[in-house]
């Protein structure tokens, strides 16, 4: 479908016939209504606001826009840019691999346009012709609360303070000035406040002699710089009858530039106008040829060159401009037309630029056919005075490569004319340069010319390219460097993905990677800081490769996609291959003679397990791991069974079952570094069991707290991005222990922790005469948020006596823990402190750091405490329970010629079959 200039009206009648059909209230917190309504999804946050929703299939509806459509009236806000962002639609693209259609949008405030405001709906088309939204990823400016200051600057004063300082001296001239909302560039890791702007450009020379030019974005309301960006866009850092015929010039051969070792050869010259006397014309094929209509019977002139092409008009600054002509013709010819006969640097250079920028238009066109931004003619200057170097201009949208000198060759040269296409594709689809800029520029030439090399001889004297990024191995996250190094994550995973392919599919590798990267490109948000791939990368390719909704459950080629991400440090999303479940619960005492048993589920997800692999791995008193089997019950059902182990011991332990097809999955996941855990006890007591729904005497002030907000309060928590939703308790529980409520609708930081800490304490716990004791609790801790994220603390402390405080866990600044989500985390009291009569625990969130915003939360608080007093002696009885029966069997089996005392219900030094006599003899029997 074409690009739509009206579309706006459609989109704006369906979201009208949709607030009349019905009135929907919003959930409080936009991102917990988005998961309610639509469990699995995921979401992608950068700087502390939601950049992505991805994962499962979400709105449904009649058709792909209306799809897209309701998709944005109800969960735009998500984004972070308040309920109703002011959105149009500006184009709709089918992906080439058929059956999804992206849905781009534009960003207004109050009609003004937001700089780099823009949403991509990926929206799947279902077999009944409906349309299911799949992905959604956006970069909206919100409105500062109270709204945008006053405009006090005029437009004709808006470069005042640009001319003032002195960075942009070399500035002489500039652009009349033109207002958007500016919200700093799409690839900050970090929000910024959204002002009122005014935007322009500004050109000069520096000192180098080369043209520079910026954009700026001057505050209106106070006049201060709020930012610019750089539009040079280097290649290198240093740098009545028919007439048929043909078109053809002399330029460079394959992928090399115009040198010594590969001098010009006669090429085809695609998609270039060529003309006649009386008027006709027609551009050439894609091999050269062409046929012109024509009613008159000749002779006819036939001319060509190379500056009026269907996608290209070659200027160049030295050299006289190419051209052919044929007299005396007449139809129907043909007529062949050669450019460049005797062929030089500056000539070369023309004919070259008309050959491959057409081809990099094509590469993409050819596989986005409804994507139509790129359909334009851009000029490609060559031979411009310097040496080694390359630009795209995306103000002016022109192509710019300089004379060969020094080191360099003329570089008007293939992949160095495909890189810097590459820059005005990415211009077109609204994104930021900088180094995803150069990675996904790199990435065009490598896929136009199937080569990891990029601009091969750029350096002639050593035959170094420009870049190799197959062979930089730039790994993410890249922190520091140039772009041009740091773009090279993409390229880099770029070949990686596209070598996989060629493993796994042959011949038919090249186009299926083609078609993919294409694809991913027109629903890319493009980088983050300096990082060209990221994280969401992965996620964006996996989306377009999915085939089913559902990236949970892998894609068609999962496994070459991400393989390739790995191995330039980007992590998919880890699939969920089965599941283990514990259908009766998890123990958290178990019998010292051993015996305690516990089932376990294993379900099939996005791969099927091994049946009868399941395992246990246990651990008693800090000891290693060791590996039983469980006892397998069929259709993925088993049976484990604790060992013996001294009273009061810590058994730790994870299960494991293997995968068809190769690989393990472990329960915890990232076991043995996770893992659960109980007690080995005779009997155990419930100490304190706090749902948080009652008060039962918590502290929720200690002295020395000096936060002035976001102190610690109980109840039931509205939720924003930083702050739950929702508490742990099954309900009708609603009630958790939170620092600060806001208000229904409020700022992220409204009421989080500020300027101190805030304490929340326990009420104390009588442990005394208790042989061990287990502490555990949920706990929810936010700071990635905010304008410093990462850099404050949550900490957790306990106490016997009330004065001696020892850590039992500190949270972050950064990693596990720190971005939200309820985590449960237990403790032996025992390795901590003495079990006395006034046990405490206290939970201290604190905001130390300028600009971080803080939110904690406590729910389901549990101290349970066991003893080891030796149960009455009942004959037979050999797991503790009792009873004897076949759990007494089961533990005499397994200590099977051990000298005891596990199984040994004879004592009389070894377990045989004195102990099964005895267990029989007594089956059936209990004890008091």
């Amino acid at each position: 479908m074409n690009r739509l200039s009206h579309s706006w009206g459609v989109f704006a009648l369906i979201l009208a016939a949709g607030a009349q059909a019905q009135v929907r209230p919003q959930p409080t917190s936009p991102l917990a209504g988005l998961a309610e309504e639509f469990p699995g999804v995921k979401a992608q946050h950068i700087g502390g606001v939601v950049r992505s929703v991805y994962g499962r299939g979400m709105t449904r509806a009649a058709s792909a826009i209306e799809a897209s459509a309701q998709f944005l009236d109800r969960q735009a806000r998500v984004f972070g840019a308040g309920d109703r962002p002011e959105l149009a639609m500006s184009e709709m693209v089918d992906l080439g691999s058929g059956g999804k259609t992206v849905f781009h949008y534009e960003q207004t405030v109050d009609g003004v346009p937001v700089e780099y405001g823009k949403v991509r709906v990926l929206v799947r088309h279902l077999e009944d012709g409906s349309g299911e939204v799949v992905f959604a990823n956006a970069k909206l400016a919100a409105v500062p609360e109270g709204g945008f200051r006053p405009d006090v600057i005029a437009a004709a004063d808006a470069h005042k303070s640009v001319v003032a300082d002195g960075r942009f001296a070399a500035f002489q001239e500039f652009s009349e000035p033109s207002m958007v909302i500016y919200a700093g560039q799409p690839q900050e890791e970090v929000v910024t406040e959204a002002v009122r702007a005014w935007k322009f450009v500004g050109v000069g020379v520096g000192m180098d002699g080369i043209k520079i030019q910026h954009t700026f974005f001057v505050d209106a309301s106070s006049g201060a710089l709020a930012g610019f960006r750089d539009e040079i866009l280097h290649a290198d850092e240093r740098g009545s009858a028919d007439v048929t015929g043909t078109l053809k010039g002399w330029g460079s051969p394959g992928l090399l530039p115009d040198i010594g070792i590969n001098p010009p050869q006669l090429l085809d010259i695609p998609e270039q106008r060529v003309s006649i006397t009386g008027g006709g014309n027609a551009f050439t094929n894609r091999d050269g040829t062409f046929v012109i209509q024509n009613a008159l019977p000749g002779p006819l002139t036939v001319t060509a060159g190379v500056n009026a092409g269907r996608w290209v008009a070659v200027a160049a600054s030295q050299g006289t401009l190419v051209s052919a002509s044929v007299a005396g013709a007449f139809p129907p010819g043909p007529v062949n037309l050669v450019l460049n006969p005797t062929p030089s640097q500056f000539t070369t250079a023309q004919v070259n630029a008309a050959i491959h920028q057409t081809l990099a238009h094509n590469y993409f066109r050819d596989r986005a056919p409804s994507f139509t931004a790129l359909d334009f003619v851009i000029p490609a200057n060559v031979n411009l005075t310097s040496t080694c170097n390359a630009f795209y201009d995306p103000i002016e949208q022109t192509t710019n490569f300089y004379n060969a000198g020094g080191s360099c060759p003329n570089t008007a040269f293939s992949a160095v004319i495909a890189h810097e296409y590459g820059h005005h594709i990415v211009n077109r689809l609204g994104l930021a340069q900088g180094a995803f800029g150069e990675g996904f520029s790199d990435t065009i030439a490598m896929m136009l010319y199937d080569d990891p090399q990029v601009g091969r001889y750029f350096n002639v004297n050593t035959g170094a390219p420009v870049r190799n990024p197959e062979t930089a191995n730039q790994q993410y996250p890249c922190t520091a460097g140039a772009v041009h190094a740091c773009g090279q994550i993409l390229g880099g995973t770029v070949w990686e993905m596209r070598r996989n392919f060629a493993s796994a599919y042959g011949a038919a590798s090249l186009e299926l990677i083609r078609q993919l990267h294409v694809d991913w490109a027109l629903i890319t948000a493009g980088g983050i800081g300096l990082n060209s791939a990221h994280p969401q990368t992965a996620i964006e390719f996996l989306t377009v490769d999915d085939v089913d909704g559902n990236i949970n459950n892998g894609t068609p080629n999962y496994a070459l996609i991400c393989d390739a991400f790995a191995q330039h440090g980007v992590a998919c999303p880890q699939l969920a291959l089965v599941q283990i479940s514990y259908p009766n619960g998890q123990p958290s005492i178990t019998a010292p003679a051993g015996g305690t048993q516990m089932a376990v589920s294993v379900g099939n997800l996005a791969a099927s397990a091994v049946e009868g692999s399941a395992r246990i791995f246990y651990s008693v008193g800090g000891g290693p791991f060791q590996q039983a089997s469980l006892q397998s019950l069929g259709s993925g059902q088993y049976l484990a069974t604790f060992p013996g182990a001294p009273c009061p011991s810590d058994i730790r332990y994870y299960v494991a079952v293997d995968v068809q097809g190769g690989g393990t999955v472990t329960d915890p996941a990232n076991a043995p570094l996770s893992f659960y855990s109980a007690l080995a006890a005779t009997e155990g007591e419930t100490a304190i069991a706090d749902t948080v729904e009652t008060d039962l005497g918590w502290s929720l002030v200690q002295p020395g707290d000096n936060s002035t907000s976001g102190r610690w309060t109980r109840g039931n928590p509205i939720g924003t991005q930083a702050q739950p939703e929702n508490d742990v308790t099954a309900d009708p529980g609603v009630n958790c222990f939170f620092t600060g409520q806001g208000t229904v609708g409020g700022a992220l930081g409204e009421n989080d922790v500020d300027g101190g800490s805030t304490t929340l304490t326990s009420p104390p716990v009588d442990l005394t005469g208790a042989a061990a004791a287990r502490v555990s609790y949920y706990r929810w801790y936010s700071n990635n948020t905010g304008g410093e994220p990462a850099a404050d603390t949550f900490v957790v402390q306990i106490t016997s006596n009330g004065t001696t405080w020892v850590p039992l866990e500190t949270v972050g600044p950064a990693g596990a823990g720190t971005t939200g989500g309820w985590i449960r985390a237990e403790f032996n009291v025992q390795d901590f402190v003495p079990l006395g009569s006034a046990v405490r625990v206290r939970f201290i969130a604190s905001d130390l750091a300028g600009g971080s915003l803080i939110e904690a939360a406590v729910d389901e608080f549990r101290i349970e405490a066991v003893s080891c007093v030796a149960p009455p002696a009942c004959p037979g009885d050999a797991n503790g329970d009792l009873v004897v029966d076949f759990g007494d069997i089961t533990v005499v089996l397994a200590a099977w010629q051990t000298a005891g005392p596990v199984g040994d219900v004879t004592n009389d030094g070894a377990v045989n079959f004195g102990d099964i006599t005895e267990v029989l003899n007594r089956f059936g029997t209990s004890c008091p």
